[in-house]
């Protein structure tokens, strides 16, 4: 997309209008950088709903409806039509940075919480004859 978003543009377009589809390339060029940062999201957010954390990606999907708001606003007035480009760039990194300290808490809290689990059945197997031990 970065390199032949001109082309991508044109089949989507019945009347080759040089201004729109060199304005479809620009915005191609600028959302295409910032696809690792929607990569991180997917990762993020599933994982965080997959460790149990419900609310998180509904808190972050806010912030990046709220991101996109004011970028709309304040982005374009101030960038032009870089500032359109950037509303989905700038909501990803948003929600990205948002995602990231989540995500390493519930990783961090998931393996204590699993150690704690390995460590008491230990004690356990210890304390208990083999035979109570599965019970």
């Amino acid at each position: 997309m970065f390199f032949h978003g001109d082309w991508i543009c044109s089949l989507f377009l019945k009347d080759s209008d040089a201004d729109v589809i060199r304005l479809g390339h620009y915005y191609l060029k600028v959302v295409s950088i910032f696809y690792v940062m929607l990569a991180m999201i997917f990762v993020y957010r599933n994982a965080i709903q997959g460790m149990g954390g419900a609310m998180t990606p509904v808190v972050t999907s806010s912030a990046e409806i709220v991101a996109r708001v004011v970028m709309a606003v304040f982005g374009v007035r101030f960038l032009g039509y870089l500032g359109v480009c950037m509303c989905d760039a700038f909501a990803w990194v948003v929600a990205a940075l948002m995602l990231m300290p989540v995500f390493y808490y519930q990783i961090h809290k998931t393996i204590k919480r699993g150690l704690a689990e390995k460590l008491l059945m230990r004690h356990r197997h210890a304390v208990l004859p083999p035979e109570k031990a599965h019970s």
